[in-house]
């Protein structure tokens, strides 16, 4: 429990260090708002005693304010306590107002910071580790946990303030009359403890329940979403449906419970602050018999004072727990805003850039806490070539290709360009100057033409029409509602396997790249709309350096070299002979094609 503690205290002195600065401005706001709220009480005694004018025993601070205002009559003396009551009302409303503007735009601050630096950080983690959370983590982690951690903070604000308004009215009220301070204290304190001590452990217990539950709804979103097709042929509607609501439910279970729970000191603090007064009243009354009408401004003022500190303990305690149910939000946010980066390599500037050839030596990759995917393989592309890449399936082509586009870093080996390790030239620089077209197209929930022209900042219409040619997509996408200008849905939903990987063509080819991977981007495609579009490829040939991972014989006219990746070892093949006596590895529809292994040779 105390590591714990000391953990949660650890990430809020954190959020201070971050944000000294607003949070300075925000301790003295905070500071003020105490000391106008004390006063404000502390003024209740002199008040009613100037305007009952009884013949009491005066405390300190009552007898020291009636002093000053000795030579007034008494009507003066009443205009001006009226007076400078109101100001002091009038003050401390400004700045209750001006303590809550503040505390509001700081808190919706920070959650614009969380969500933002999250967002970041995710962009540039480790591809790894990106793949590794689930969608539901992901979407939760930047929308919604950002919310519950700034309301947090926004909910430990009010606590703080009601600490330190308790402190200060306590120690008033030590100075007035200690003995009736300390019973009530004594009393408060078993008040706070109990409630305390019993409900902050369920807080954050539920939080984390809350979290983990919204973060498998967003989940289950996400996998509605994108595999509707497949839910529906295997017909799991009313098992996902029922999952669905099975979470949701165990989600409003634990918010009901959590906000009957939160409720608890409330009713208690009030029925407390009744029993105290009473009791104190019969106390004094019956036992002392104590005139209670020669003590009625005491009275008043203590039966408001211990009223305020009881409501003050209420707010901590209330609020205390609702920041303990935002407390794993506020570290969950926290933690992925200070995400540690993967650490880059010195950065060196090559200009002219990409000259000669790409080559690669002895590299090898294998999966975090997982199997190697190959080693040693060694080769070299002059630039300008175009190169197959065939091999059987989860041999690593793919994995070559995110290697080859800097996506993932290599466990052995190196990638040169020109000679200067991949690794150590910039990212932007790089990929700046290549396109790579995967296997699982992705598209933006926007227009056509807008997905096209991503990443490419200098392009215009008219080249983004001109590469959608080049993909064999202008076509289809002229008979599209908007034709250009139509909104795809997220996904691309609206559109078939084919016209993704065709748009996702045209974004690459607009792009201009000298550096082109194409990994399975024409599987979804007819044989004679992939030859258009490679035959586009080779009337440029030469211009740009092209890697295609295909298993379609008749692409192999199109290229200068086959490379066969095996898991050890990759080899040249020089003949479409060659090609058509690799074992275990498939090529559809070879003989519709007509093409005769022994007698075509390569370009």
């Amino acid at each position: 429990m105390i590591s714990n503690i000391r953990s949660d205290i650890s990430v809020l002195y954190s959020i201070v260090r971050r944000f000294k600065k607003p949070c300075c401005f925000l301790f003295l706001f905070l500071a003020l708002d105490v000391a106008l709220e004390t006063l404000s009480v502390g003024s209740i005694i002199p008040t009613l005693t100037v305007i009952l004018n009884k013949s009491v025993p005066k405390n300190g601070a009552a007898r020291w304010v009636l002093n000053t205002f000795s030579d007034l009559s008494e009507s003066k003396q009443v205009m001006w306590f009226g007076v400078s009551i109101m100001a002091l009302f009038f003050i401390r409303t400004a700045n209750n107002l001006a303590t809550k503007f503040y505390s509001s735009w700081f808190t919706n601050y920070l959650r614009e910071y969380w969500s933002g630096k999250t967002f970041w950080n995710l962009l540039n983690c480790d591809s790894f580790y990106l793949k590794s959370l689930k969608k539901g983590v992901v979407n939760n982690t930047i929308n919604q946990e950002p919310f519950f951690a700034a309301k947090g903070i926004n909910l430990l604000v009010d606590v703080i303030i009601s600490g330190l308004f308790m402190i200060s009215l306590t120690a008033l009220l030590f100075f007035i009359n200690w003995k009736v301070t300390f019973v009530c204290c004594v009393i408060l304190f078993l008040f706070v403890f109990a409630i305390w001590n019993s409900s902050m452990q369920f807080s954050t217990e539920m939080g984390r329940r809350r979290i983990g539950l919204n973060e498998e709804i967003s989940q289950l979103s996400s996998d509605f979403s994108d595999g509707w097709r497949q839910i529906r042929v295997l017909s799991i509607e009313k098992e996902l449906y029922s999952e669905f609501q099975l979470k949701l439910r165990k989600l409003v279970t634990g918010l009901t419970k959590f906000d009957v729970v939160n409720g608890v000191p409330k009713e208690i603090g009030e029925l407390s602050i009744v029993c105290v007064i009473i009791a104190g009243l019969f106390f004094s009354k019956f036992i002392k018999n104590v005139e209670l009408s020669l003590y009625l401004p005491e009275i008043v003022f203590f039966s408001l004072s211990f009223m305020k500190l009881f409501s003050a303990a209420t707010v901590v305690l209330k609020k205390g727990m609702e920041v303990a149910n935002c407390l794993p939000s506020i570290i969950k946010v926290q933690s992925f805003s200070e995400m540690a980066h993967p650490e880059k390599p010195v950065v060196v500037k090559a200009t002219p850039f990409f000259q000669r050839n790409l080559s690669v030596k002895n590299l090898g990759f294998k999966f975090p806490k997982g199997h190697s995917v190959f080693s040693e393989l060694s080769f070299k592309i002059q630039k300008g070539e175009t190169v197959a890449l065939f091999g059987r399936s989860g041999v690593g082509k793919s994995t070559l290709c995110d290697l080859l586009a800097g996506l993932i870093k290599p466990s052995t080996g190196a990638i040169l360009i020109d000679g200067i390790p991949l690794a150590q030239l910039e990212e932007t620089q790089w990929r700046s100057r290549i396109a790579y077209v995967t296997q699982e197209v992705f598209l933006f929930n926007d227009t056509v033409i807008k997905n096209i022209l991503k990443g490419s900042n200098h392009s215009s219409r008219e080249l983004a029409i001109k590469a959608s040619e080049n993909a064999q997509a202008r076509e289809f996408i002229e008979l599209l509602p908007q034709g250009f200008d139509t909104l795809l849905g997220p996904g691309g939903i609206n559109l078939s396997g084919g016209q993704k990987q065709r748009i996702a063509l045209a974004q690459a080819l607009v792009r201009d790249p000298e550096f082109l991977i194409l990994d399975e981007s024409t599987s979804a495609l007819d044989y004679q709309s992939e030859e258009k579009i490679l035959n586009a490829l080779s009337s440029e040939k030469g211009k740009r350096t092209v890697i295609i991972v295909t298993h379609r014989l008749h692409a192999l006219k199109f290229v200068d070299r086959v490379l066969y990746l095996q898991s050890d070892s990759i080899k040249e093949l020089k003949s479409l002979s060659e090609v058509y006596g690799l074992q275990n590895v498939d090529f559809p529809g070879v003989s519709s094609l007509g093409i005769e292994g022994t007698t075509v040779q390569l370009l």
